[in-house]
């Protein structure tokens, strides 16, 4: 179900890309918002809601890593296609409940304070502002975190537990090894033989029957090494926003240069920026997961055969 999740963030990232940082772009250049005051407050309504839901995005993969290997067996039935649409959609819908209504409020009841060259998001009220960056920042932050952190306590454990299994069947082998050569000594040609034969016979069934589990936690230990790059990316580009943002709330006037400031901006987009590519870049399985979603194969079908005759 990786699949939709990226395909889902992706989206949001798109988002991003074409409707948020033109909007930053236009309002950089210039150094002041030229286009109006509702303008910069539609734009505001799509910006913070695009990389909110890229945030709880990265929330809900965090999640489902942490179920994958905290319930390995209830997992087949918690991650279904029904599920995974479930969960975008709420990361969607909660992105924009959570920021639209304090926008548009904000923006409408601070009309004639708020400066219409001036199209940072921020209000005469600080309490709304921290209440804000509680919920939709911090918040997220500590969920994705907590899951990550958790998820490699899981796989080190597992691995430590699959290390000792390893090390008592190699050395059940050994000792069975030993007992069957002494007790083959009677017969030493067509004995010696047959324990060769059964022995590697054991050896290449077991080899089959642990390939699967081993292939697992290596797609297991993929998933968490691409999960801490794209949780450190996240935490490094919206490390700024995340403590400016408050600040200015509290102190608007040259508490923070406008250059930092606007550079905490550039940083968050950033972030939607590569998101996509991390994934794609850093792990074989998001890759082939989100090509069978995006292409998927076409089945064969096979050709009725011909009577002859």
């Amino acid at each position: 179900m990786f699949g939709i999740y990226i395909f889902s963030l992706a989206w949001a990232d798109f988002a991003v890309g074409l409707l948020v940082m033109g909007g930053m772009t236009i309002y950089s250049i210039p150094d002041y918002w030229p286009i109006g005051f509702d303008t910069c407050s539609l734009w505001i309504a799509v910006d913070y809601p695009c990389c909110t839901v890229s945030m709880l995005h990265l929330c809900v993969i965090a999640r489902d890593r942490y179920l994958a290997l905290s319930r390995p067996l209830d997992y087949k039935n918690l991650a279904t296609t029904r599920n995974a649409v479930v969960h975008c959609l709420l990361s969607w819908v909660c992105g924009f409940a959570l920021w639209v209504p304090t926008v548009m409020y904000v923006r409408e009841t601070e009309r004639d304070v708020l400066d219409a060259m001036d199209c940072y998001f921020t209000s005469t009220r600080p309490d709304i502002i921290m209440v804000q960056a509680a919920v939709v920042y911090y918040t997220p932050v500590f969920v994705m975190s907590y899951y990550y952190i958790m998820c490699v306590v899981l796989l080190r454990r597992r691995m430590a537990v699959t290390a000792v299994l390893g090390t008592y069947e190699r050395n059940l082998s050994g000792a069975h090894a030993t007992t069957s050569g002494s007790v083959s000594l009677t017969h030493t040609t067509q004995t010696t033989h047959i324990t060769a034969i059964s022995q590697s016979t054991t050896v290449s069934d077991r080899s089959k029957a642990e390939g699967p589990g081993v292939n697992r936690q290596e797609q297991q230990l993929r998933g968490i090494r691409t999960l801490g790059v794209v949780i450190f990316m996240f935490l490094f580009c919206w490390a700024p926003f995340c403590a400016f943002w408050p600040l200015v709330a509290y102190c608007p006037e040259g508490c923070i240069p406008l250059p930092l400031y606007i550079y905490s901006y550039w940083m968050t987009y950033v972030n939607s920026t590569i998101n996509p590519l991390l994934y794609f870049l850093v792990n074989k399985d998001f890759r082939a997961g989100f090509k069978r979603l995006v292409c998927p194969s076409k089945r064969k079908t096979v050709a009725p055969m011909k009577s002859t005759g």
